[in-house]
């Protein structure tokens, strides 16, 4: 599950929250408590907004093999 402390900056982690198009799953497919889904979705906007997250994938195998994934996905090039 998810550790004591969620931050912005553990992309990995993050990344496990996130369906194929870079939204948030829900807290009944995630089974977090409400503080630390509220915790979650602060996380997932401050990495967004340091671009270290797209907003939304074009391409959902982007999670998958980021390094196969045509150029277009790649909004931040």
């Amino acid at each position: 599950n998810v550790s004591k402390h969620i931050d912005y900056k553990d992309i990995d982690l993050l990344k496990k929250f996130l369906n194929p198009h870079a939204r948030l799953l829900s807290r009944k497919r995630t089974s977090l408590s409400a503080r630390h889904q509220r915790t979650l979705a602060e996380a997932v906007k401050r990495a967004r907004f340091m671009a270290l997250l797209p907003y939304i994938i074009d391409n959902p195998y982007f999670f998958l093999e980021p390094k196969t994934c045509p150029k277009r996905a790649f909004f931040w090039h």
